[in-house]
Parts: structure tokens; C-alpha cells; sequence
């Protein structure tokens, strides 16, 4: 239970700096790269579903209070195929996800050296 509440209490937390995030990009979105922009959005987005996937599909397992969830998943094996899926092929996500960001912010630097526009 300790180790649920640990994960929560900086789990939540930081799923909802994500929409405090996104309402500063709004905010600045006339300044800041269209590419960068959406590529951050769908980083974030990636992120919220994994935490939010493997916390209620592998953490939450062992706790009582949280049976009923594991309880109508046996009756549901799509849905235990869907979180099963999800759990490794987000970290894969999550990866491309950094990937691009990394390709984006190294071709505004060498446009910025270059003099080309991105």
C-alpha cells in the first residue's frame, strides 16, 4: 500500500503539471516551433497513458481495495490484452517519441548555424 501511495503521490502530480504545460504552450504557440509543439503534445500524451496503464495494470494488482478493477478483467480478456500490449510497446513509444524531439531541437541548431529556415 505504501508503495502505491509513494507512486501516486508523485505520479498525479505530475500528470497534471502536463495540462498546466500544455496551457503555457497554448499561451506561446505563435513563438515556439509548430514541430516541437506537437511532438512535446504527443511525448506527453504517451507518457500520461503509460503511467496511467502500467499503474493500474501492474501496481495496483495487490491491492484490495482495487479488486473489483482485476475481478471484471477476468471477465474482459480484450481489455487484458489491451493493457498486456500496452505495457512494453509504450516504452517503445516513448523512445521514438524522444527520438524526434532530439531530431527536431538538432535541426533547428543546424539551421540556426546554417542560416535555413525549419
Amino acid at each position: 500500500m505504501s508503495r502505491n501511495v509513494i507512486q501516486a503521490a508523485y505520479g498525479i502530480p505530475g500528470i497534471l503539471s502536463y495540462f498546466l504545460v500544455f496551457y503555457a504552450m497554448y499561451g506561446v504557440r505563435r513563438i515556439l516551433n509548430r514541430n516541437f509543439v506537437v511532438i512535446y503534445s504527443i511525448m506527453s500524451i504517451s507518457n500520461m497513458i503509460t503511467w496511467l496503464n502500467t499503474w493500474l495494470f501492474l501496481k495496483l494488482r495487490d491491492e484490495s481495495f482495487f479488486s473489483f478493477y482485476f475481478e471484471w478483467l477476468s471477465d474482459t480478456y480484450w481489455l487484458v490484452n489491451v493493457h498486456s500490449f500496452l505495457v512494453p510497446h509504450m516504452y517503445y513509444v516513448q523512445n521514438i517519441d524522444f527520438l524526434l524531439l532530439t531530431f527536431d531541437r538538432f535541426a533547428v541548431i543546424l539551421s540556426m548555424n546554417s542560416n535555413l529556415e525549419v
